[in-house]
C-alpha cells in the first residue's frame, strides 16, 4: 500500500481486444436506443436500428471493466471469444441469430436478432403457470433448438426461462446467451461449475458433465412452466450467502416422481397436470445423465407429440434411426438386437406409432412400396433411390419386408449411439468377466439372457457369433475391445481415438475448450 502523499502509480493496464483490435464505432452503422429487459452482471441489452435500411436489432453491450473483478481475467476473455465464435456459426429457427460485433477500448457490442416478445421468464410470471398445450408447444421449440445445438457439439450450460426469448408476444422461441456455452467434442466432459443454481444438473455440481446437463435444465424449466415454481428451492432470507450451497444439496438428493401435498422436489397435489407431462419431467430429471432423453428423443415423447403442432406422424427420431442404420457390421446388428430392451417406454411408443403408420394395410409387415410411399408423403426431400437404400439397410433378412423386430433394431441403434455412456454401459454388460474384452462366448451369453430377441433370431445369431466378432475385430485377436466396439457402433469414431478417460472417472476437459 502506497504511503500517504505518494504520487499516483504510472503503471498502465494493457487494453485487451476480444476481436483482435478496435473496430469502427457501432454508431457508424447503428443508432442505439432503449434498454431491453434487465441488465446483467457485465452489461446490458439495448435495441438498435441499422442506419442503412432501418431494420431493428438487439445489441448486447459488455463492459470490459466489470470483468477485472471476476477472477482469472484471461479465462473471461476466452469465454467471450468462445461466445462470439459459437454465435457466428449458429443458424436455426429456435436460436438467436448473430449479426456482427463491434469493439472499442471499453466495451464489446454483439449485434443480434431482435426478439421483441420478451423473456419466457416474464411470460410465465405473468400467467403464474401455463396450460399444457401451450407449454408443449414451447418445449417442442426448445427441444428443436437444443437438438441443433447438441448436433453442433455445443453445450449451452445456462438454460433457464430468462434465456429464452420470444420474437413477438407468445411467438417463436429463441435460445439466447451463449456466454457460458462450450464446444464439446464427443467422448469428453466439462469440469467447471457454471450456470444458474436452480437449474443446475447434479453432474455439474460434481464438475463432470456434458450435453445431458442441458436436458436436466430444461426439465426444471418445464416444471416451472406447469407449476409456477422451481422443484429445487430455498428461501434466500434464511440462508444468505449459503443459499447456493443448500440448493445444490437439494439437487443432489434428486427429484421424487411422486404426487403429494405441499411444494418441493415432487409433484404438488394442489396443481393437477397430466400423467404424460409428469412422465416427461421425471425422465428429464433422472439423476443418471444417460437415462435422460436427448433433445431428439424428447421431441418424440407422447406429451410433446400429442399436444404440439411441431411434430410428425412418424416420430423424427425413428426416421433418424432408419436413415443412420446400416448392416456393414454384423456385430453392430447383433448388439442392437440384444439391447433393444433398453428403449424407454416413450421410445417404444414412438416405434409402435411409426410401424402402424408405415404398415398401411395392417398385415404386420412394411413392404417396400408402403415404406417408399409413406416416406415420400412425409417429405419431398427423400429421393426414391435413397429410400430404397434405407429400406434395404433395415430389411436385415432381405425378405423384401421390414418386420417390427427390424424396425426396433434400427431404433435401438439410434438410442445407443446418442449417448456415449449408453454405449459404454452396453459394452460392460456384454463383457461379463470385466477383463475389457468381449469374446464369442460372452456374446453368446448376452444373447441367451436378452429379453426381447425372438427365439429363432437367438439361434441364428448364436451360430454366427464367431463371424460377428470377426466383423468388428480390427486387430484380429479374436475378441472385441472397447475401441473396436466404438468403431463398430458409432460411424464417426476415429480409429486413432482412445478409450475416453471419462469412463474411469477422470475428467479430461479443462472446461475452457
Amino acid at each position: 500500500m502506497a504511503a500517504t502523499g505518494a504520487p499516483p502509480s504510472t503503471k498502465r493496464t494493457n487494453t485487451i481486444y476480444i476481436t483482435g483490435g478496435p473496430t469502427k464505432l457501432i454508431q457508424t452503422d447503428y443508432k442505439v436506443g432503449k434498454q431491453l429487459g434487465r441488465p446483467g452482471n457485465f452489461g446490458v441489452a439495448k435495441e438498435c436500428r441499422r442506419k442503412s435500411d432501418g431494420v431493428k436489432f438487439a445489441v448486447k453491450i459488455i463492459e470490459k471493466a466489470k470483468f477485472h473483478h471476476s477472477g482469472e481475467v484471461s479465462h473471461v476473455w476466452q469465454d467471450m471469444k468462445n461466445e462470439i465464435n459459437i454465435m457466428r456459426s449458429l443458424e436455426h429457427d429456435n436460436v438467436v441469430k448473430f449479426v456482427e460485433v463491434y469493439e472499442d477500448k471499453a466495451k464489446v457490442y454483439i449485434v443480434q436478432e431482435l426478439c421483441a416478445g420478451g423473456e419466457l421468464f416474464d411470460y410465465i410470471q405473468n400467467k403464474q403457470k401455463l396450460q399444457e398445450g401451450e407449454a408443449a408447444g414451447f418445449m417442442a421449440q426448445i427441444f428443436e433448438g437444443l437438438k441443433f445445438l447438441h448436433s453442433e457439439s455445443i453445450v449451452h450450460c445456462d438454460l433457464k426461462p430468462d434465456n429464452f426469448l420470444f420474437t413477438e408476444a407468445g411467438g417463436t422461441i429463441k435460445i439466447i446467451d451463449f456466454g457460458m456455452s462450450k464446444r464439446l467434442p464427443r467422448l469428453q466432459k466439462l469440469n467447471m461449475l457454471c450456470g444458474t443454481p436452480y437449474y443446475t444438473a447434479p453432474e455439474c455440481i460434481d464438475k463432470n458433465y456434458s450435453h445431458a446437463a442441458d436436458m436436466w435444465s430444461v426439465g426444471v424449466v418445464l416444471f416451472v412452466m406447469l407449476f409456477g415454481f422451481p422443484p429445487f428451492y430455498v428461501d434466500p432470507s434464511m440462508y444468505g450467502r449459503r443459499e447456493h450451497e443448500f440448493i445444490y444439496k437439494k439437487i443432489k438428493k434428486g427429484f421424487k416422481p411422486i404426487t403429494r401435498k405441499g411444494y418441493g422436489n415432487f409433484f404438488p397435489k394442489a396443481i393437477p397436470v397430466s400423467d404424460e407431462a409428469k412422465d416427461l419431467i421425471t425422465l428429464l430429471l433422472k439423476p443418471d445423465p444417460k437415462d435422460r432423453p436427448t433433445a431428439a428423443e424428447a421431441l418424440q415423447h407422447p406429451w410433446i407429440r400429442e399436444r404440439s403442432s411441431n411434430t410428425h406422424e412418424i416420430p423424427i427420431n425413428v426416421i433418424e434411426g432408419i436413415k443412420k442404420f446400416n448392416q456393414e457390421s454384423g456385430f453392430k446388428t447383433l448388439v442392437c438386437s440384444i439391447f433393444r430392451s433398453k428403449l424407454r417406454h416413450d421410445e417404444l411408443k414412438a416405434v409402435q406409432d411409426a410401424f402402424s403408420a408405415l404398415d398401411k394395410n395392417g398385415d404386420g409387415m412394411i413392404s417396400r412400396e408402403e415404406f417408399v410411399n409413406k416416406m415420400r408423403e412425409m417429405s419431398a426431400e427423400f429421393e426414391e433411390s435413397n429410400l430404397g437404400k434405407m429400406f434395404d439397410q433395415v430389411d436385415m433378412d432381405g425378405d423384401g419386408n421390414i418386420c417390427y423386430h427390424e424396425l426396433m433394431v434400427s431404433a435401438s441403434h439410434e438410442h445407443l449411439r446418442a449417448e456415449d455412456e449408453r454405449l459404454y454401459e452396453a459394452f460392460c454388460e456384454m463383457d461379463s468377466d470385466g477383463d475389457g474384452f468381449i469374446t464369442v462366448e460372452e456374446l453368446q451369453m448376452a444373447l441367451a439372457s436378452a429379453d426381447d430377441v425372438p427365439e429363432e433370431k437367438i439361434a441364428e445369431f448364436a451360430q454366427k457369433a464367431t463371424d460377428f466378432i470377426k466383423s468388428a475385430d480390427t486387430n484380429n485377436d479374436g475378441k472385441i475391445d472397447y475401441q473396436e466396439f466404438l468403431q463398430a457402433m458409432h460411424p464417426t469414431v476415429n480409429s486413432n481415438e482412445t478409450i475416453p478417460a471419462i469412463y474411469s472417472g477422470e475428467v479430461i476437459s479443462d472446461g475452457t475448450n
